[in-house]
């Protein structure tokens, strides 16, 4: 019994290999990463499969995706994020999907919670701004 538990141990860590052989860590702008991403600004993102950690907006136009979590500083932004932001601004130019916290939390389009001091959507029917906690469908 104690052998086979083994075994299974074994077959469970050399199955997580390959995805952990994948995982980067990321210092500076690079567009693609799968793993851990750190930069001061972002300018050139594509796509981000894991942590996004920025201290200052992006700049104009945002760009990427964001399939993880988002932490920042001052300002969290991107046009699109699943799963989660974290910073004292939040701003999704597109849809989010998942959960946001920050003081003040924005997105296009809301599917999921955010949760602030204020919170707005601004989708197809119309502006919402709520205090506290927003919930999209």
């Amino acid at each position: 019994m104690i052998l086979a538990m083994r075994y299974h141990r074994l077959a469970l860590l050399l199955l997580a290999l390959p995805a952990a052989a994948r995982a980067q860590i990321a210092i500076g702008d690079r567009p693609r990463v799968t793993g851990l991403r750190i930069n001061f600004r972002d300018r050139r993102l594509e796509e981000v499969k894991g942590v996004n950690a920025t201290i200052w907006f992006p700049y104009d136009p945002p760009s990427g995706v964001v399939r993880g979590v988002v932490i920042g500083g001052l300002g969290v932004g991107a046009p699109r994020i699943s799963g989660g932001a974290l910073g004292v601004f939040n701003r999704v130019s597109g849809t989010q999907h998942g959960l946001t916290l920050g003081v003040v939390n924005y997105a296009r389009e809301l599917h999921g919670a955010q949760v602030g001091l204020v919170n707005i959507v601004n989708g197809p029917r119309g502006r919402r701004v709520i205090p506290v906690i927003n919930v999209g469908r």
